[in-house]
């Protein structure tokens, strides 16, 4: 999952997609910050590396991973720069006929390779030693192909579970090791966990389904129930499958039953970051593998916590566990970037060698199945453990492929949960008015794609 802001856990996939135009509008575009290795000047181009970190953390391990390739690379020179990622930035700096080399983007490359913003890898692959389809999870080598060609790498992607403070539990006089497993336990749990002040204030929410500061996988209840929101192979959106339509009603009666809307409204509203308060303001939560980082960095006063192994609770018992979505970043190379064949070469040292670095020095998931035994040498063992938990869920996992319309579906879900949940449309109307919008939106950028 992309952290692209200084507050590296407050920014989804969905989020980013939601609202980049604006944030960009005003952000620089800044080179990439710390010493890189000394070595004598090379040979050839300058190639340009636009990426979406910002922080010392993430950003500097993209900067020292750059220098590296560069130290080991002879013939040209990789320039990293922070903050550069963002599709609007890119696309303008395409359309202006200025693209950057290599361009890291959010796990949505579909919607750019619609518009004619990036060139197709094929040709790089076929004669490709490290970069092939079979070394990679399906789930993840997916999400770059359409129409049987391939746009992006995956580079690394995260699972989703169900995360909970131990001790906020053992408080509550719930067995702090053993998490809830179906909807009922989960309701259950949240009602010995949510408090209130005498005013009726939320102070402390048990779960719910609707607070995803650490995950976009908002198909997940929907999923959990069989549904689907998108049919890949007819490139289709199917938002009023009955389930998802059941689940969005889950997700009210939910809402009502702690409540209301408006009631984690003015909770959430009232928390400065909210990132900074799960598993202290909020007992359970879904997030992806690389919360656990964030945590260790970001949030050293909560240590005491668990990993559902099985990812998100069920429905029931009849019903299979849900394992959660794969998340995460992709390496493309714009149309017009004018060294495509460096580009490429950078892509497949980053894309192999690197993302094995990036995974044990950062923290998230390699996108290739050789890194699943990979583990992040800076975590303690504790966390080390449920990371590897993360790892166990990849080849199963349920995943956003991407669509033409990837920021427009987004906004479109976003609002239906919305508007169910606050009473402005029941949940079937909500689903309908997003199907309508997708449709209205692919029609039209399916008009001019050949």
């Amino acid at each position: 999952m992309t952290r692209s802001t200084d507050d590296p856990a407050t920014t989804s996939r969905r989020d980013f997609l939601k609202t980049t135009g604006a944030a960009l509008g005003a952000a620089a575009v800044l080179p990439a910050g710390g010493r890189l290795a000394a070595r004598p000047a090379a040979a050839g181009p300058t190639i340009s590396y636009w990426h979406l970190w910002t922080d010392a953390f993430y950003g500097g391990l993209q900067d020292k991973l750059t220098a590296q390739f560069n130290a080991t690379n002879p013939g040209f020179t990789v320039k990293p720069f922070r903050n550069a990622g963002g599709d609007q930035k890119v696309i303008l700096a395409i359309t202006s006929g200025q693209p950057p080399d290599v361009w890291m983007m959010q796990s949505a490359p579909i919607d750019k390779a619609v518009i004619g913003a990036l060139q197709p890898l094929d040709s790089y692959i076929a004669s490709s030693k490290v970069i092939r389809q079979s070394d990679f999870f399906a789930s993840t080598w997916n999400t770059g192909v359409f129409r049987g060609h391939v746009y992006a790498i995956p580079y690394d992607f995260d699972t989703v579970s169900l995360y909970w403070n131990k001790d906020l539990l053992k408080r509550a006089g719930l067995d702090p090791e053993t998490p809830p497993e179906t909807w009922a336990e989960l309701q259950r749990y949240a009602e010995r966990l949510t408090l209130k002040d005498a005013k009726g204030n939320l102070t402390q929410v048990g779960f719910s389904p609707t607070l995803l500061g650490f995950t976009t996988a908002q198909e997940m209840w929907g999923w959990a129930l069989g549904g689907r929101y998108w049919d890949y192979a007819a490139t289709k959106p199917t938002l009023t499958d009955p389930a998802n339509v059941k689940a969005l009603q889950w997700e009210v009666d939910w809402v009502n039953h702690f409540g209301g809307a408006k009631g984690l409204d003015r909770f959430s509203g009232s928390l400065s970051s909210l990132s900074n308060f799960y598993g202290t303001k909020v007992a359970m939560w879904m997030a992806e593998s690389y919360y656990l980082s964030y945590l260790f960095k970001y949030v050293p006063s909560v240590k005491n916590i668990g990993v559902a192994p099985f990812g998100a609770p069920r429905p029931d018992t009849s019903h299979p566990f849900i394992t959660g979505n794969v998340d995460g970043n992709m390496i493309a190379i714009p149309t017009g970037a004018k060294n495509a064949a460096q580009a490429w070469k950078f892509i497949e040292w980053t894309c192999s060698t690197g993302i094995r670095a990036w995974a044990t020095a950062e923290g998230d998931l390699g996108a290739r199945q050789d890194t699943m035994n990979v583990r992040p040498s800076f975590l303690p063992p504790t966390l080390q453990a449920d990371y590897q938990i993360f790892t166990h869920l990849q080849p199963k996992a349920l995943y956003n492929q991407g669509s033409p319309i990837d920021g427009v579906y987004a906004q479109a879900l976003t609002k239906a949960i919305y508007d169910a949940t606050h009473g402005n449309a029941t949940p079937l109307e909500a689903l309908q008015t997003a199907q309508a919008t997708c449709e209205h939106a692919l029609s039209k950028v399916l008009l001019h794609f050949h």
